[in-house]
């Protein structure tokens, strides 16, 4: 069962916001907004193929958190501490764990 939730920016024009998506055990943000009826509609895209020419099948616009609940968790937790002035992490950000006692909110 997917799991999904969103987030509409407070100060965004025409309902944007974010949508957090796990989909087959992957995590992920997609850009979204929310229509006048309360429905959430994903933005989609369409990849270029190799010849630089549009894909004719589209897909969710989308930015790709983690494999699992555990990247993605720490994937969310290295960007934080990158965005509060906390330090960056030694290692990359497959490795960077923040600590929950240390977020901030």
């Amino acid at each position: 069962m997917a799991k999904e939730e969103f987030y509409r920016y407070p100060d965004g024009d025409y309902g944007d916001g974010a949508f957090l998506e796990e989909y087959r055990g992957a995590w992920s943000l997609v850009s979204a907004k929310e229509g006048k009826n309360g429905e959430i509609y994903k933005r989609w895209c369409f990849p270029q193929d190799k010849d630089r020419k549009p894909m004719s099948k589209g897909i969710p616009w989308k930015v790709k958190l983690g494999d699992n609940k555990e990247d993605a968790v720490n994937c969310l937790k290295f960007f934080l501490q990158c965005m509060t002035g906390r330090g960056v992490p030694a290692g990359d950000a497959q490795t960077a764990a923040v600590p929950d006692d240390q977020i901030p909110f």
